[in-house]
């Protein structure tokens, strides 16, 4: 296992985490095509829904850590998605932004 921020080999443990789905195959290639700064951004989201249940509550600084990306990178990132129709975000001011990850028009086979 790597760790994405310093490129270095890191023990892996039974605690490891992983991003749980499913999650369609088409939502990935669709917002690959937005950059690759987004879809690190994107699978933040999907890591913090596995974790959190959706929707979900989280920080800006939140979704930028897990990839080591900046606030203001995330901060596009999420206006992308939003733009996209990827995601839904709720903002209310004094509190964390609630992110829904939007699949509705994606067919998962099971």
């Amino acid at each position: 296992m790597y760790s994405i921020r310093t490129q270095s080999r890191v023990p892996y443990t039974r605690y490891e985490s992983f991003i749980r789905g499913p999650i369609p195959i088409g939502w990935l290639v669709d917002v690959s095509k937005l950059g690759a700064t987004v879809l690190e951004i994107s699978l933040s989201l999907w890591y913090l829904q596995s974790k959190k249940g959706g929707p979900f509550k989280a920080s800006l600084n939140e979704l930028a850590d897990i990839f080591g990306r900046s606030e203001q990178t995330a901060r596009r990132a999420i206006s992308s998605l939003q733009r996209g129709g990827y995601i839904s975000v709720l903002k209310r001011v004094g509190e964390k932004s609630q992110f829904s990850i939007r699949t509705e028009n994606y067919q998962i086979d099971e």
